[in-house]
């Protein structure tokens, strides 16, 4: 009974979380459409993006999360988080540029700026030395 509680899509996106154990791809395949027919749906951003990580699909996370970024108002709960993963896609596609930029956009939405160092500290792990990030975390 409790799982009556749950959104249809979250218990859509939930089975097909514990489907993808075997069959990842099935379930990548599932979430983009729930994205495709719902793009303001975080928790399956979440997971899609997870699960292209684990798969090293940096093209595809970086394109989902690029997808569904103009369909999100700005003033949505949640829409720091939203350019906080596509900064990461863009990282992982090697576009450290766009990335930190993206990265700094996070601070106008998001109220700690953890996701902003944490965003910040990755791009300058990848691409090391880079000043302007190095810079910025030493005044964040």
């Amino acid at each position: 009974m409790i799982l009556m509680k749950f959104q249809p899509l979250a218990l859509l996106a939930m089975c097909a979380f514990f489907r993808c154990v075997r069959h990842i791809d099935e379930a990548c395949s599932t979430w983009e459409q729930i994205l495709y027919d719902h793009p303001t749906d975080a928790f399956v951003a979440r997971l899609l993006q997870n699960s292209y990580y684990f798969l090293g699909a940096n093209e595809a996370m970086r394109d989902s999360a690029a997808r569904i970024l103009p369909e999100w108002p700005k003033s949505r709960p949640l829409y720091g988080y939203i350019l906080g993963i596509y900064s990461f896609g863009l990282c992982e596609t090697r576009d450290f540029d766009n990335a930190t930029v993206m990265a700094h956009k996070v601070l106008l939405y998001v109220a700690s700026s953890n996701m902003l160092a944490s965003l910040l500290r990755y791009v300058g792990i990848v691409r090391w030395p880079c000043p302007a990030c190095m810079l910025c975390l030493n005044n964040a």
